[in-house]
Protein backbone atom coordinates (compact mmCIF):
# COMPACT_ATOMS: atom_id res chain seq x y z
CA UNK A 1 0.00 0.00 0.00
CA UNK A 2 1.41 3.40 -0.99
CA UNK A 3 -0.84 5.59 1.14
CA UNK A 4 -3.43 5.24 3.90
CA UNK A 5 -5.52 8.30 4.75
CA UNK A 6 -6.79 8.42 8.33
CA UNK A 7 -9.56 10.28 10.09
CA UNK A 8 -8.81 9.79 13.83
CA UNK A 9 -12.33 11.07 14.40
CA UNK A 10 -14.42 11.55 17.47
CA UNK A 11 -16.84 8.76 18.34
CA UNK A 12 -19.39 11.37 19.42
CA UNK A 13 -19.64 12.71 15.88
CA UNK A 14 -22.83 12.32 13.87
CA UNK A 15 -21.98 9.47 11.45
CA UNK A 16 -20.84 10.94 8.14
CA UNK A 17 -18.14 10.42 5.56
CA UNK A 18 -14.99 12.52 5.70
CA UNK A 19 -15.40 14.03 2.23
CA UNK A 20 -12.04 15.82 2.42
CA UNK A 21 -10.19 12.52 2.76
CA UNK A 22 -12.51 10.91 0.22
CA UNK A 23 -11.52 13.53 -2.35
CA UNK A 24 -7.82 13.10 -1.59
CA UNK A 25 -8.12 9.32 -1.91
CA UNK A 26 -9.84 9.52 -5.29
CA UNK A 27 -7.34 12.07 -6.61
CA UNK A 28 -4.22 10.14 -5.58
CA UNK A 29 -5.72 6.87 -6.88
CA UNK A 30 -6.50 8.57 -10.19
CA UNK A 31 -2.80 9.31 -10.57
CA UNK A 32 -1.74 5.71 -10.14
CA UNK A 33 -0.99 5.16 -6.45
CA UNK A 34 -2.59 2.52 -4.25
CA UNK A 35 -4.64 4.23 -1.54
CA UNK A 36 -6.88 3.15 1.30
CA UNK A 37 -8.84 5.05 3.96
CA UNK A 38 -9.35 4.38 7.66
CA UNK A 39 -12.11 6.29 9.44
CA UNK A 40 -11.61 5.50 13.11
CA UNK A 41 -14.88 7.21 14.05
CA UNK A 42 -17.04 5.16 11.67
CA UNK A 43 -15.10 1.98 12.45
CA UNK A 44 -15.40 2.75 16.17
CA UNK A 45 -11.66 2.31 16.76
CA UNK A 46 -9.61 3.65 19.66
CA UNK A 47 -5.94 4.59 19.25
CA UNK A 48 -4.45 1.14 20.07
CA UNK A 49 -6.84 -0.60 17.65
CA UNK A 50 -6.16 1.97 14.93
CA UNK A 51 -2.42 1.61 15.44
CA UNK A 52 -2.65 -2.17 15.10
CA UNK A 53 -4.55 -1.94 11.80
CA UNK A 54 -2.19 0.65 10.35
CA UNK A 55 0.89 -1.33 11.32
CA UNK A 56 -0.54 -4.44 9.67
CA UNK A 57 -1.21 -2.53 6.44
CA UNK A 58 2.50 -1.65 5.99
CA UNK A 59 1.84 1.54 4.05
CA UNK A 60 4.72 3.66 2.83
CA UNK A 61 2.91 6.88 3.76
CA UNK A 62 0.20 7.57 6.36
CA UNK A 63 -1.77 10.81 6.02
CA UNK A 64 -3.69 11.96 9.10
CA UNK A 65 -6.34 14.68 8.91
CA UNK A 66 -7.04 16.64 12.08
CA UNK A 67 -9.53 19.22 13.29
CA UNK A 68 -9.19 21.04 16.61
CA UNK A 69 -11.57 18.59 18.25
CA UNK A 70 -9.73 15.54 16.89
CA UNK A 71 -6.17 16.75 17.50
CA UNK A 72 -5.76 14.87 20.77
CA UNK A 73 -6.65 11.52 19.23
CA UNK A 74 -4.67 12.26 16.08
CA UNK A 75 -1.50 13.20 17.95
CA UNK A 76 -1.85 10.15 20.23
CA UNK A 77 -2.15 7.96 17.12
CA UNK A 78 1.05 9.41 15.64
CA UNK A 79 2.92 8.85 18.88
CA UNK A 80 1.76 5.23 19.15
CA UNK A 81 2.61 4.52 15.51
CA UNK A 82 6.19 5.62 16.07
CA UNK A 83 6.40 3.70 19.36
CA UNK A 84 5.12 0.57 17.55
CA UNK A 85 7.96 0.86 15.03
CA UNK A 86 6.39 2.59 12.02
CA UNK A 87 9.31 3.93 9.98
CA UNK A 88 7.37 5.24 7.00
CA UNK A 89 6.38 8.83 6.31
CA UNK A 90 3.65 10.50 8.35
CA UNK A 91 1.91 13.50 6.81
CA UNK A 92 -0.56 15.71 8.72
CA UNK A 93 -3.19 17.88 7.06
CA UNK A 94 -6.52 19.60 7.63
CA UNK A 95 -7.52 22.68 9.60
CA UNK A 96 -5.54 22.02 12.78
CA UNK A 97 -2.15 21.25 11.15
CA UNK A 98 -2.60 24.10 8.67
CA UNK A 99 -2.78 26.70 11.45
CA UNK A 100 -0.32 25.00 13.80
CA UNK A 101 2.44 23.93 11.42
CA UNK A 102 5.25 25.57 13.43
CA UNK A 103 4.20 24.01 16.72
CA UNK A 104 3.68 20.53 15.25
CA UNK A 105 7.06 20.48 13.52
CA UNK A 106 8.74 21.70 16.71
CA UNK A 107 6.98 19.50 19.28
CA UNK A 108 5.86 16.41 17.33
CA UNK A 109 8.88 14.60 15.89
CA UNK A 110 6.64 11.81 14.60
CA UNK A 111 5.28 14.13 11.87
CA UNK A 112 7.44 14.41 8.75
CA UNK A 113 5.43 16.79 6.58
CA UNK A 114 2.41 19.07 6.86
CA UNK A 115 0.04 19.81 3.98
CA UNK A 116 -1.43 23.31 4.37
CA UNK A 117 -4.78 24.24 2.84
CA UNK A 118 -6.35 22.26 -0.02
CA UNK A 119 -4.41 19.03 -0.30
CA UNK A 120 -5.01 17.24 -3.60
CA UNK A 121 -2.16 18.61 -5.73
CA UNK A 122 0.18 19.14 -2.78
CA UNK A 123 -0.17 15.56 -1.55
CA UNK A 124 0.24 14.16 -5.07
CA UNK A 125 3.50 16.03 -5.58
CA UNK A 126 4.70 14.90 -2.16
CA UNK A 127 3.92 11.28 -3.09
CA UNK A 128 5.91 11.76 -6.30
CA UNK A 129 8.80 13.08 -4.22
CA UNK A 130 8.68 10.24 -1.69
CA UNK A 131 7.91 7.23 -3.89
CA UNK A 132 8.92 8.13 -7.44
CA UNK A 133 12.67 8.64 -7.20
CA UNK A 134 12.26 12.15 -5.78
CA UNK A 135 11.40 13.52 -9.23
CA UNK A 136 9.80 16.47 -7.44
CA UNK A 137 12.25 18.33 -5.15
CA UNK A 138 10.72 19.03 -1.72
CA UNK A 139 11.64 22.71 -1.96
CA UNK A 140 9.48 23.09 -5.09
CA UNK A 141 6.25 21.67 -3.64
CA UNK A 142 3.82 24.47 -2.89
CA UNK A 143 1.71 24.21 0.26
CA UNK A 144 4.09 21.92 2.17
CA UNK A 145 5.83 22.44 5.52
CA UNK A 146 8.73 20.34 6.79
CA UNK A 147 11.96 20.44 8.83
CA UNK A 148 15.34 21.38 7.49
CA UNK A 149 18.38 21.47 9.77
CA UNK A 150 16.11 21.43 12.80
CA UNK A 151 13.96 24.41 11.77
CA UNK A 152 10.51 24.59 10.20
CA UNK A 153 10.34 25.42 6.50
CA UNK A 154 7.09 26.62 4.96
CA UNK A 155 7.02 26.57 1.18
CA UNK A 156 4.84 29.18 -0.56
CA UNK A 157 1.10 28.56 -0.43
CA UNK A 158 -0.51 26.69 -3.29
CA UNK A 159 -3.20 28.49 -5.34
CA UNK A 160 -6.72 27.18 -4.84
CA UNK A 161 -8.22 24.70 -7.29
CA UNK A 162 -10.31 26.85 -9.59
CA UNK A 163 -12.00 24.09 -11.59
CA UNK A 164 -13.63 21.67 -9.16
CA UNK A 165 -15.02 19.69 -12.11
CA UNK A 166 -11.44 18.57 -12.88
CA UNK A 167 -11.41 16.48 -9.68
CA UNK A 168 -12.59 12.84 -9.77
CA UNK A 169 -15.66 11.93 -7.69
CA UNK A 170 -14.83 11.26 -4.02
CA UNK A 171 -13.93 7.76 -2.85
CA UNK A 172 -17.11 6.36 -1.26
CA UNK A 173 -15.59 3.52 0.79
CA UNK A 174 -17.76 4.33 3.81
CA UNK A 175 -20.98 5.26 2.00
CA UNK A 176 -22.81 2.01 2.83
CA UNK A 177 -21.78 2.25 6.49
CA UNK A 178 -23.14 5.79 6.79
CA UNK A 179 -26.28 5.05 4.80
CA UNK A 180 -27.21 2.18 7.12
CA UNK A 181 -26.82 4.43 10.16
CA UNK A 182 -28.42 7.63 8.89
CA UNK A 183 -30.40 6.95 5.71
CA UNK A 184 -28.64 9.72 3.80
CA UNK A 185 -25.33 10.66 2.16
CA UNK A 186 -23.44 13.94 2.06
CA UNK A 187 -22.27 15.61 -1.14
CA UNK A 188 -20.30 18.74 -1.99
CA UNK A 189 -21.45 21.15 -4.67
CA UNK A 190 -18.91 23.83 -3.74
CA UNK A 191 -15.91 24.66 -1.58
CA UNK A 192 -15.30 27.58 0.73
CA UNK A 193 -17.56 30.39 1.87
CA UNK A 194 -18.11 33.88 0.52
CA UNK A 195 -18.96 35.23 4.00
CA UNK A 196 -16.47 36.84 6.35
CA UNK A 197 -17.50 35.82 9.88
CA UNK A 198 -14.78 36.64 12.39
CA UNK A 199 -15.24 33.47 14.48
CA UNK A 200 -14.80 31.07 11.54
CA UNK A 201 -11.50 29.60 10.34
CA UNK A 202 -12.94 28.55 6.97
CA UNK A 203 -12.15 31.99 5.54
CA UNK A 204 -8.52 31.74 6.63
CA UNK A 205 -8.22 28.18 5.28
CA UNK A 206 -9.40 29.25 1.84
CA UNK A 207 -7.42 32.49 1.71
CA UNK A 208 -4.03 30.88 2.33
CA UNK A 209 -3.58 30.45 -1.40
CA UNK A 210 -4.60 32.77 -4.21
CA UNK A 211 -7.91 32.41 -5.99
CA UNK A 212 -11.62 32.81 -5.20
CA UNK A 213 -12.37 31.38 -1.77
CA UNK A 214 -15.80 30.15 -2.92
CA UNK A 215 -15.94 27.89 -5.98
CA UNK A 216 -18.59 25.49 -7.22
CA UNK A 217 -18.99 22.46 -9.41
CA UNK A 218 -20.98 23.02 -12.56
CA UNK A 219 -24.59 21.95 -12.10
CA UNK A 220 -24.42 19.10 -14.69
CA UNK A 221 -21.37 17.58 -12.97
CA UNK A 222 -22.97 17.93 -9.54
CA UNK A 223 -26.23 16.32 -10.65
CA UNK A 224 -24.28 13.56 -12.38
CA UNK A 225 -22.66 12.74 -9.02
CA UNK A 226 -26.07 12.69 -7.32
CA UNK A 227 -27.35 10.31 -9.98
CA UNK A 228 -24.31 8.05 -9.59
CA UNK A 229 -24.81 7.85 -5.84
CA UNK A 230 -28.54 7.22 -6.16
CA UNK A 231 -28.02 4.39 -8.62
CA UNK A 232 -25.06 2.80 -6.83
CA UNK A 233 -26.29 3.05 -3.24
CA UNK A 234 -30.06 3.35 -3.74
CA UNK A 235 -29.98 6.64 -1.84
CA UNK A 236 -32.66 9.28 -2.36
CA UNK A 237 -31.86 11.71 0.47
CA UNK A 238 -28.76 13.93 0.45
CA UNK A 239 -27.23 16.57 2.68
CA UNK A 240 -25.35 19.24 0.76
CA UNK A 241 -22.20 19.47 2.82
CA UNK A 242 -21.15 22.88 1.47
CA UNK A 243 -20.16 25.53 3.99
CA UNK A 244 -22.48 27.79 2.02
CA UNK A 245 -24.39 26.26 -0.90
CA UNK A 246 -26.35 29.39 -1.79
CA UNK A 247 -25.06 32.73 -3.04
CA UNK A 248 -26.93 36.02 -3.47
CA UNK A 249 -28.69 37.99 -6.17
CA UNK A 250 -29.17 36.94 -9.77
CA UNK A 251 -26.45 34.27 -9.61
CA UNK A 252 -28.33 32.55 -6.78
CA UNK A 253 -31.50 32.40 -8.87
CA UNK A 254 -29.76 31.21 -12.02
CA UNK A 255 -28.06 28.43 -10.09
CA UNK A 256 -31.32 27.33 -8.46
CA UNK A 257 -33.11 27.28 -11.84
CA UNK A 258 -30.24 25.30 -13.38
CA UNK A 259 -30.29 22.74 -10.55
CA UNK A 260 -34.05 22.23 -10.77
CA UNK A 261 -33.92 21.84 -14.55
CA UNK A 262 -31.00 19.39 -14.44
CA UNK A 263 -32.69 17.24 -11.79
CA UNK A 264 -35.87 17.20 -13.87
CA UNK A 265 -33.96 16.35 -17.06
CA UNK A 266 -32.32 13.38 -15.34
CA UNK A 267 -35.64 12.33 -13.75
CA UNK A 268 -33.83 12.45 -10.42
CA UNK A 269 -36.52 12.39 -7.77
CA UNK A 270 -34.52 13.05 -4.63
CA UNK A 271 -34.82 15.06 -1.41
CA UNK A 272 -32.06 17.14 0.09
CA UNK A 273 -31.11 19.71 2.71
CA UNK A 274 -28.48 22.43 2.70
CA UNK A 275 -26.67 25.03 4.79
CA UNK A 276 -27.16 28.73 4.13
CA UNK A 277 -26.94 32.27 5.42
CA UNK A 278 -30.05 34.31 6.14
CA UNK A 279 -29.12 36.85 3.47
CA UNK A 280 -29.34 34.04 0.88
CA UNK A 281 -32.94 33.19 1.78
CA UNK A 282 -34.74 34.44 -1.32
CA UNK A 283 -38.40 33.43 -1.71
CA UNK A 284 -38.15 32.64 -5.41
CA UNK A 285 -34.94 30.64 -4.97
CA UNK A 286 -36.38 28.62 -2.10
CA UNK A 287 -39.58 27.90 -4.06
CA UNK A 288 -37.50 26.62 -6.97
CA UNK A 289 -35.32 24.48 -4.74
CA UNK A 290 -38.36 23.10 -2.90
CA UNK A 291 -39.86 22.02 -6.21
CA UNK A 292 -36.55 20.23 -6.86
CA UNK A 293 -36.64 18.37 -3.53
CA UNK A 294 -35.40 20.76 -0.82
CA UNK A 295 -36.82 19.74 2.56
CA UNK A 296 -34.68 21.41 5.22
CA UNK A 297 -32.26 24.33 5.61
CA UNK A 298 -29.54 24.70 8.23
CA UNK A 299 -29.51 28.43 9.06
CA UNK A 300 -26.37 29.96 10.56
CA UNK A 301 -28.30 32.53 12.61
CA UNK A 302 -25.62 32.78 15.36
CA UNK A 303 -27.43 35.41 17.45
CA UNK A 304 -30.56 37.49 18.00
CA UNK A 305 -28.54 40.34 19.50
CA UNK A 306 -27.31 42.90 16.97
CA UNK A 307 -24.20 43.80 18.97
CA UNK A 308 -23.35 40.10 19.02
CA UNK A 309 -23.79 39.82 15.24
CA UNK A 310 -21.63 42.90 14.72
CA UNK A 311 -18.86 41.45 16.91
CA UNK A 312 -18.96 38.35 14.73
CA UNK A 313 -18.74 40.48 11.57
CA UNK A 314 -21.72 38.49 10.37
CA UNK A 315 -22.97 41.17 8.00
CA UNK A 316 -26.60 40.40 8.84
CA UNK A 317 -29.29 41.82 11.13
CA UNK A 318 -31.71 40.39 13.68
CA UNK A 319 -34.54 41.40 11.34
CA UNK A 320 -33.01 39.35 8.53
CA UNK A 321 -32.75 36.39 10.90
CA UNK A 322 -36.44 36.53 11.73
CA UNK A 323 -37.49 37.10 8.12
CA UNK A 324 -35.53 34.01 7.01
CA UNK A 325 -37.15 31.81 9.68
CA UNK A 326 -40.63 33.10 8.89
CA UNK A 327 -40.06 32.64 5.14
CA UNK A 328 -39.12 28.98 5.65
CA UNK A 329 -42.21 28.55 7.81
CA UNK A 330 -44.44 30.05 5.10
CA UNK A 331 -42.92 27.81 2.43
CA UNK A 332 -43.28 24.71 4.64
CA UNK A 333 -39.52 24.05 4.60
CA UNK A 334 -38.07 22.70 7.84
CA UNK A 335 -35.10 24.45 9.38
CA UNK A 336 -32.31 23.99 11.87
CA UNK A 337 -31.63 27.28 13.64
CA UNK A 338 -27.99 27.39 14.74
CA UNK A 339 -27.07 29.86 17.48
CA UNK A 340 -24.08 30.74 19.67
CA UNK A 341 -25.39 31.72 23.08
CA UNK A 342 -22.40 33.51 24.57
CA UNK A 343 -19.00 35.02 23.92
CA UNK A 344 -16.67 36.95 26.21
CA UNK A 345 -18.91 40.07 26.08
CA UNK A 346 -22.35 38.46 26.54
CA UNK A 347 -24.30 39.79 29.54
CA UNK A 348 -26.96 37.92 31.46
CA UNK A 349 -29.78 39.95 29.93
CA UNK A 350 -28.43 39.18 26.43
CA UNK A 351 -28.55 35.49 27.29
CA UNK A 352 -32.11 35.74 28.61
CA UNK A 353 -33.21 37.47 25.40
CA UNK A 354 -31.73 34.52 23.52
CA UNK A 355 -33.66 32.02 25.62
CA UNK A 356 -36.94 33.91 25.18
CA UNK A 357 -36.51 34.34 21.43
CA UNK A 358 -35.62 30.69 20.88
CA UNK A 359 -38.64 29.62 22.94
CA UNK A 360 -40.97 31.72 20.76
CA UNK A 361 -39.38 30.49 17.53
CA UNK A 362 -39.77 26.85 18.50
CA UNK A 363 -43.43 27.35 19.44
CA UNK A 364 -44.51 29.56 16.52
CA UNK A 365 -42.26 29.04 13.50
CA UNK A 366 -41.36 25.36 13.28
CA UNK A 367 -43.21 23.26 10.72
CA UNK A 368 -42.57 19.81 12.17
CA UNK A 369 -40.43 17.77 14.54
CA UNK A 370 -37.65 17.88 11.91
CA UNK A 371 -37.19 21.57 12.67
CA UNK A 372 -34.99 22.19 15.67
CA UNK A 373 -32.55 24.51 17.38
CA UNK A 374 -28.84 23.72 17.29
CA UNK A 375 -27.22 25.35 20.31
CA UNK A 376 -23.56 26.16 20.74
CA UNK A 377 -23.45 27.27 24.36
CA UNK A 378 -20.17 29.13 24.07
CA UNK A 379 -18.21 30.56 21.16
CA UNK A 380 -15.28 28.33 20.12
CA UNK A 381 -12.00 30.08 19.38
CA UNK A 382 -9.90 28.80 16.45
CA UNK A 383 -6.33 29.83 15.69
CA UNK A 384 -7.07 30.72 12.09
CA UNK A 385 -10.00 33.02 12.86
CA UNK A 386 -9.95 36.81 13.02
CA UNK A 387 -11.61 36.57 16.44
CA UNK A 388 -8.61 34.68 17.81
CA UNK A 389 -6.39 37.63 16.92
CA UNK A 390 -8.89 40.09 18.43
CA UNK A 391 -9.18 38.17 21.71
CA UNK A 392 -5.41 37.71 21.93
CA UNK A 393 -4.73 41.40 21.32
CA UNK A 394 -7.38 42.40 23.89
CA UNK A 395 -5.93 40.02 26.50
CA UNK A 396 -9.18 38.03 26.76
CA UNK A 397 -7.63 34.56 26.40
CA UNK A 398 -7.06 32.72 29.67
CA UNK A 399 -5.65 29.74 27.76
CA UNK A 400 -3.65 30.25 24.58
CA UNK A 401 -2.05 26.88 23.92
CA UNK A 402 -1.83 24.99 20.63
CA UNK A 403 -2.04 21.60 22.38
CA UNK A 404 -4.92 22.26 24.77
CA UNK A 405 -6.91 24.91 22.91
CA UNK A 406 -8.02 28.51 23.34
CA UNK A 407 -10.33 29.62 26.12
CA UNK A 408 -11.66 32.87 27.52
CA UNK A 409 -13.60 33.90 30.61
CA UNK A 410 -17.36 34.35 30.41
CA UNK A 411 -19.01 37.09 32.45
CA UNK A 412 -19.85 35.66 35.88
CA UNK A 413 -23.66 35.80 35.74
CA UNK A 414 -23.66 34.54 32.15
CA UNK A 415 -21.54 31.55 33.16
CA UNK A 416 -23.81 30.79 36.14
CA UNK A 417 -26.95 30.85 33.98
CA UNK A 418 -25.38 28.58 31.36
CA UNK A 419 -24.41 26.12 34.09
CA UNK A 420 -27.98 26.19 35.38
CA UNK A 421 -29.25 25.56 31.85
CA UNK A 422 -27.04 22.45 31.64
CA UNK A 423 -28.52 21.16 34.90
CA UNK A 424 -32.05 21.86 33.61
CA UNK A 425 -31.30 19.99 30.39
CA UNK A 426 -29.88 17.01 32.31
CA UNK A 427 -32.92 16.81 34.59
CA UNK A 428 -35.34 17.12 31.68
CA UNK A 429 -33.62 14.26 29.83
CA UNK A 430 -33.83 12.09 32.96
CA UNK A 431 -37.53 12.89 33.46
CA UNK A 432 -38.33 12.30 29.78
CA UNK A 433 -36.45 8.99 29.78
CA UNK A 434 -38.28 7.90 32.94
CA UNK A 435 -41.67 8.70 31.43
CA UNK A 436 -40.83 6.78 28.26
CA UNK A 437 -39.73 3.72 30.23
CA UNK A 438 -42.84 3.85 32.39
CA UNK A 439 -45.10 4.06 29.35
CA UNK A 440 -43.40 0.98 27.88
CA UNK A 441 -43.88 -0.97 31.11
CA UNK A 442 -47.60 -0.21 31.34
CA UNK A 443 -49.35 -2.06 28.52
CA UNK A 444 -52.36 -0.09 27.27
CA UNK A 445 -55.67 -1.91 27.80
CA UNK A 446 -57.92 -1.77 24.77
CA UNK A 447 -61.72 -1.99 25.10
CA UNK A 448 -61.85 -4.86 22.61
CA UNK A 449 -59.45 -6.91 24.75
CA UNK A 450 -61.55 -6.30 27.85
CA UNK A 451 -64.75 -7.29 26.05
CA UNK A 452 -63.16 -10.53 24.84
CA UNK A 453 -62.10 -11.40 28.39
CA UNK A 454 -65.66 -10.81 29.63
Amino acid sequence: MDLILVNPGDNRDIPCEHLGLASLSAYIKYHGYSVDMLDMALDNLDVPAGTKLLMAASAAVIGISMLDKTREKGLALIKQLRSAGFHGTIVAGGYFPTFHADELLLHCPGIDHIVRGEGESTLLELMDHLLDCKIKPLSSIEGISYRKNGTAVHNPARPLIRDLDSLPPPDRKYAQTVLKKTGHLRVNASRGCWGNCSFCDINAFYTIGSGPKWRSHSIPVFVSELKRLRDKFNCSYFILNDDNFMTRGIHNRKRAFALAEELKKNDLKIHFELMGRVDSMDRQVLQILKSAGLQRVFLGIESFDQAHLDRFNKGTTVLQNMRAIILLKQLQIDCIVSVILADAHTRLRDLLVHFYTLFRIRRRYFNSSRSRISINEQLEIYRGSALYRQYKQAGLLICDNWATGYRYQLKMMTALRLNLARVEKFLWIKIKTGIERLSQMIKPVRITDTMQEI
